[in-house]
């Protein structure tokens, strides 16, 4: 029930104030990525860690005061609120914002910091919003394996940035003119390319992160190669490891509203 979300934010806030360590990490995913007050991003459990490092050096304390929690439906939840700090060295400091999690399955798998209520609900707004990114990647690759082009393109953004199959290099191509092009080398390359097996991770701020596995067969060998994207509706940024992607979207929703 999605009223159970904001309990699970609210929880995490009140184990993180009483220092129940244990705690905060039952409730935060494996991979959560947290974009704090400071402009600081963390990812997963050693990022937590590190959190508490980063905190112990800088605060003799720190206690988050809540004005309102809200559930904004499909697993987000924004809290509006004050930080309050004392840093070792100066005065003490008080922090309004705005922050939007992200619940899926009883975890936290985002959390980011704004400015403002209105930064952070435009966050997850835009297109697509309203369906679930893993369908409309669904969609993209049924219409890659049936060679349907035109339906394939369509869900393209027209400077869609991506990195060719038959390429082991970081270069990344960008332009639909050039995906058309790299698919038709793909295509005369390779004797067969099948999508086996996709992994789809919503993380927030309008990004996921999909892990796919794709199988090649070229001159009668067959190879497979694990490739991960960070993923906006009508984007698909190449990265080679989740943690990679997963720090890039951070710092792209940072880009975007300060």
């Amino acid at each position: 029930m999605t009223e159970d979300n904001a309990a699970i934010v609210t929880e995490l806030l009140r184990a993180t104030d009483d220092r129940e360590w244990d705690r905060v990490i039952d409730l935060l995913g494996e991979h959560s990525v947290t974009r704090n007050s400071s402009g600081r991003l963390y990812v997963g459990h050693q990022g937590f860690e590190n959190w508490l490092r980063d905190t112990a050096a800088s605060t003799s304390a720190r206690h988050f005061e809540a004005g309102n929690v809200r559930d904004l439906g499909d697993g987000y939840v924004l809290v509006i609120g004050t930080e309050h700090r004392e840093p070792l060295r100066g005065i003490a400091e008080a922090i309004p914002g705005a922050w939007i999690y992200l619940v899926v399955d009883g975890r936290i798998n985002a959390c980011m910091y704004f400015r403002t209520e209105r930064d952070a609900l435009a966050s997850i707004t835009g297109p697509g919003r309203g369906e679930p990114a893993v369908d409309i990647i669904e969609r993209w690759i049924d219409a890659f394996h049936r060679d349907d082009y035109d339906g394939l393109i369509g869900l393209l953004h027209e400077r869609l940035r991506f990195r060719p199959l038959h390429t082991d290099q970081d270069v990344s191509d960008e332009g639909l003119p050039a995906f058309i092009d790299a698919l038709v080398s793909m295509r005369v390359r390779f004797d067969d390319v099948l999508v086996e097996r996709v992994d789809v991770d919503e993380i927030g701020n309008g990004f996921s992160i999909a892990t796919t596995t794709v199988r090649l067969v070229e001159d009668d060998e067959i190879s497979r190669r694990r490739l991960v994207y960070a993923v906006r509706i009508a984007e698909w940024l190449p990265f080679r490891q989740v943690e990679a992607a997963r720090i890039a979207v951070a710092n792209r929703s940072a880009d975007a509203y300060g």
